[in-house]
């Protein structure tokens, strides 16, 4: 589980192949913004270059000291139905009752807000991330993602339907245009009607590994957004076709083995015979 075939391809694509740039989805780095005050009014910037949706990556947990800049954030929150929040699922039991606790900003204690969960896997910050879960059970309850909710707005939930609650991220290398939050009236043609993802870039406790190695959170949902618009998920054949490939692949290289075994004993030279039955060699040609 911990090795994919795919894992070298797209590690191989990121050092030898061009990156395209994506046209729907723009970051807005907040890394080093910290007042809430502040926050809320990047966002309100956001929200002037007229974004088809903003998925903000940030949950903020419990009211501060600067009960001001809570109140503005919480307004901003509010005043705009575009705006996906993230919230955090845990505490897993099991398949029937899901994860038992959420997380989730404090302004929706005042008012509800456009959420989705931002869980990848349960072993979030171990294994490589390959998939990001549509949906998940929470205390019995069927949830739509993080990636769902911005997805189905942005296309005006105009999706097709996924069979599955996971979808095989297609880590096709790609560049994500970053804008930092003082520049967001210079870069209004990378947001008017794109895709806004508000979250850090450089956060060490939201970075994840993946087969273009390790990467921001707020990318990885840049990746799954970008895979559901393009619909380019990456499939698996079914185990039927596998045992198939399998075994006309032993048969192609018996016939192969066979033919060559042949040739080479019918050279007149004994070293030569020799030299070319070698298990080495022979090893050599069918790797």
């Amino acid at each position: 589980k911990g090795f994919a075939f795919t894992d070298i391809y797209y590690h191989v694509m990121a050092e030898h192949g061009e990156r395209d740039t994506s046209r729907v989805i723009t970051i807005v780095d907040m890394t080093e913004l910290v007042n809430r005050a502040d926050i809320a009014d990047v966002l309100a910037q956001i929200e002037e270059a007229n974004p088809k949706v903003i998925g903000v990556d940030i949950v903020f947990e419990g009211w501060k000291p600067d009960s001001m800049a809570d109140m503005y954030l919480s307004d901003v929150a509010h005043s705009y139905d575009n705006i996906i929040f993230s919230y955090r699922m845990t505490d897993y039991l099991n398949d029937t009752i899901g994860y038992s606790r959420e997380i989730h900003s404090f302004f929706t204690e005042v008012a509800p807000v456009n959420e989705g969960f931002t869980n990848y896997e349960r072993t979030l910050y171990g294994a490589l991330k390959r998939k990001s879960n549509l949906r998940r059970i929470c205390n019995g309850e069927m949830r739509s993602s993080f990636v769902l909710e911005v997805a189905k707005r942005y296309t005006d939930d105009q999706l097709p339907e996924h069979k599955e609650d996971d979808l095989n991220i297609n880590f096709r290398p790609t560049v994500f245009r970053v804008v930092p939050p003082d520049s967001i009236a210079e870069h209004r043609d990378w947001i008017e009607d794109h895709v806004v993802l508000f979250g850090a870039t450089h956060e060490l406790a939201d970075m994840h590994y993946t087969p273009l190695g390790e990467i921001a959170g707020i990318e990885l949902l840049g990746y799954s957004l970008q895979t559901m618009f393009e619909q380019t998920e990456v499939t698996y054949p079914d185990t039927w076709v596998t045992i198939v490939l399998s075994f006309i692949i032993v048969l192609i290289t018996y016939a192969w083995r066979r033919q060559y075994i042949k040739w080479a004993k019918s050279r007149e030279s004994e070293w030569l015979q020799f030299l070319l039955t070698t298990t080495f060699v022979i090893a050599s040609l069918l790797f």
